[in-house]
């Protein structure tokens, strides 16, 4: 965590359809780092942590965005 945080946000109206986003560790000397990933969608709030080692992934949080109200 001392070497590399990014935070990545949408602005404007979000396109329908399913995101996926996970954490990933490029590189520790550590053996291993603890992350928190946060994803913030419109009415839900979800998050996961954990501790990742060189070149692993995290779990995935997957958020669905249906099309907006009189689309089809």
């Amino acid at each position: 965590p001392n070497f590399r945080v990014e935070n990545i946000a949408v602005n404007g109206t979000l396109l329908p359809g399913t995101y996926t986003f996970f954490a990933h560790s490029f590189f520790t000397t550590n053996g291993t780092d603890s992350f928190t990933l946060t994803v913030l969608s419109p009415g839900h709030t979800q998050v996961i942590t954990g501790t990742l080692v060189d070149n692993q992934n995290s779990s995935t949080i997957t958020v669905q965005i249906p099309p907006a109200r009189g689309h089809h």
